[in-house]
């Protein structure tokens, strides 16, 4: 079986069973280069379908760099805040699981794309379904990443995680002046 075929099934277990289809894509070992550049191209691509549904007035440039290295940070996090509650997880193997399901959450934004068109009051609700389902299959993929029993423990991981990423997120954007001046 081809690598795309490969990831194409681990696609649709990770929609029924995310834990399982995590373990899958981990055993492929892939090599890191394969890794890297799945997680650039679906950073790219997220980048380029946000700056032509919702424009930016910021450049494009300037988008992708802070969109990977966000992530960067957000894999980091996830592997640090699971070795702090108990987990295993590798930082080769968190940018593998962020990269997949990335590519994951680009179909369901391509299919809310196509919903806006053909039926736009659909979007709205089917864009927080989606979101509410990827958060889902993320924490299973966290759980597997850290070897971790519970989805709880996981859910845990994933919330420690986004605080100290929007601690850090508020920091640099107030030290580059780019939080708004509070009113008085």
């Amino acid at each position: 079986m081809t690598l795309g075929r490969t990831l194409m099934a681990l696609a649709r277990q990770s929609l029924t069973e995310p834990r399982a289809a995590a373990a899958n894509l981990i055993a492929l070992d892939l090599p890191m280069s394969v890794v890297w550049s799945g997680f650039f191209v679906v950073n790219i691509i997220s980048v380029i379908l946000g700056q032509m549904f919702l424009g930016s007035d910021t450049a494009p440039f300037v988008v992708a760099a802070f969109t990977i290295v966000f992530s960067l940070f957000s894999v980091a996090l996830v592997v640090q805040m699971g070795r702090f509650l108990g987990g295993t997880g590798q930082f080769r193997e968190a940018l593998m699981l962020t990269a997949f399901l990335q590519g994951v959450f680009l179909v369901g934004q391509a299919i809310q794309i196509l919903l806006m068109i053909i039926l736009p009051p659909l979007a709205g609700t089917y864009g927080i379904f989606l979101l509410l389902f990827v958060a889902w299959i993320n924490v299973n993929f966290i759980a597997a990443l850290h070897g971790m029993a519970s989805l709880w423990r996981a859910f845990g991981v994933l919330m420690l995680a986004s605080f100290v990423l929007a601690m850090i997120a508020i920091f640099f954007l107030s030290m580059t002046g780019q939080l708004p001046e509070p009113s008085v």
